[in-house]
């Protein structure tokens, strides 16, 4: 039995490289980029708000314009969504709450496979949906969510076989890497870092009102660097940067999700540090049970010692069913935290493990494979989700809490 070296490793990287282009492409396919989707006339009129009928009647006047499909039928894209609602004047986010900035939510665990990447790409595209403005920051080296809006971190620009592959690259200052290299001005002279700002990393989505930071494989060196970083200045804080950098666009978006990676490194906690809320996603067993009590009490050692205040932390059950060991935990969750626990679940479905394969959130199904209630009782779920999410954030707004957050952020560096 021979030992393993980097030529056998090199080997299997090669093979995994393969089958995922692979993946990546039939997902892509025919442009190599993800398309905008489309809503049906009672799924456009139960997004607004409104019943199916009423919409038909403001289309039929001519108050709200809308596209066809193939067949001819009306038919709404994201934008014609957003177009609807202002013309029918329904303020949604923000615009209801006048000087009051986007809400930094991290959606954050330290165990990996607690479906943390799935719930920010359905939670994102389910406030979308609802009329809010949002912007993903993908934090995690493994970089799925940035993979699941079409992008392409995984290839260097010599891989690119096309100029539509090319657009889909995702280069270090298009990352969270600019946050930190701009604050410590170690590369001034390379200009793409040089007056970096978060807009050099945004890229726009298939989603109009979604767009994303990207990551790539160089966010996982930012472990290392700032903690190098802070023994040579022990009076910077990677968290400032990042909350420097995103307050340049906090008026631009209504909700910022940050994806994070699972783990309890100086990278992963300035991002929490960085937070305005927390959705902490849990599945129902004794292994995260045991874990988000643990990161619980991380946060509260973090809080205590920083003096670093939420708005609000929410725990999200993920991969809930109705198995005996699930509903057994379900209950000690809701008991344990019963006013942190959302009322809302990310229960197990067929639909969203489908969609995810293919990179989907369960809102960007093209000819869905099983059965079609599986599908909409999925896409229920996730809007369940994303308006108690959209709930807490109007009651942060209304309360103006973010103001005593950013009083509080702003007297410890005075």
């Amino acid at each position: 039995m021979k030992t393993i070296n980097h030529k056998y490793l090199d080997q299997l990287f090669e093979a995994g490289m393969l089958i995922q282009n692979q993946l990546i492409r039939s997902t892509l396919a025919p442009d190599e980029q993800k398309q905008p989707i489309t809503l049906s006339l009672r799924e456009a009129a139960e997004a607004i708000g409104m019943s199916h009928t009423h919409l038909q009647n403001k289309i039929k006047s001519g108050a709200v314009k809308c596209s066809n499909d193939e067949t001819g039928k009306a038919c709404f894209s994201i934008a014609d969504l957003i177009e609807a609602r202002n013309a029918l004047g329904i303020e949604v986010g923000r615009s209801k709450h006048p000087g009051q900035r986007g809400i930094r939510l991290g959606i954050m665990n330290q165990k990996g496979g607690a479906g943390k990447t799935t719930s920010t790409l359905n939670t994102a595209h389910g406030l979308a949906r609802r009329g809010l403005r949002v912007l993903m920051v993908d934090a995690d080296p493994q970089y799925t969510l940035t993979i699941a809006t079409g992008m392409r971190p995984d290839l260097e620009e010599s891989d690119a076989e096309t100029e539509a592959q090319k657009e889909l690259l995702v280069e270090t200052h298009q990352t969270l890497v600019g946050a930190f290299i701009y604050e410590n001005h170690e590369l001034a002279d390379d200009p793409d870092f040089k007056d970096w700002n978060i807009r050099k990393a945004i890229r726009h989505t298939n989603w109009p009102n979604v767009d994303l930071v990207p990551a790539n494989g160089e966010l996982a060196h930012l472990e290392v660097v700032i903690a190098l970083a802070q023994r040579e200045n022990s009076e910077w804080r990677f968290d400032l940067a990042v909350r420097n950098a995103l307050a340049e666009i906090s008026d631009e978006y209504d909700v910022i999700l940050i994806d994070t990676p699972p783990n309890l490194g100086t990278f992963a906690m300035s991002l929490v540090s960085a937070c305005d809320a927390l959705v902490i996603p849990m599945q129902p067993n004794a292994y995260d049970y045991q874990s988000t009590v643990q990161y619980l009490n991380l946060l509260s050692f973090l809080t205590e010692n920083t003096g670093k205040e939420f708005a609000w932390i929410r725990m999200l059950i993920t991969r809930d069913n109705a198995g005996q060991t699930a509903t057994m935990f379900r209950g000690m969750i809701l008991a344990a935290f019963p006013d942190a626990a959302m009322e809302s679940t990310l229960k197990e479905s067929e639909a969203v493990k489908k969609e995810s394969l293919q990179l989907h959130s369960v809102f960007e199904s093209t000819g869905y494979a099983g059965n079609s209630r599986t599908l909409k009782q999925a896409q229920k779920m996730v809007d369940d989700i994303a308006l108690e999410i959209i709930d807490l954030c109007e009651r942060t707004w209304a309360s103006k809490q973010l103001d005593v957050i950013d009083r509080v952020e702003r007297s410890k560096v005075a």
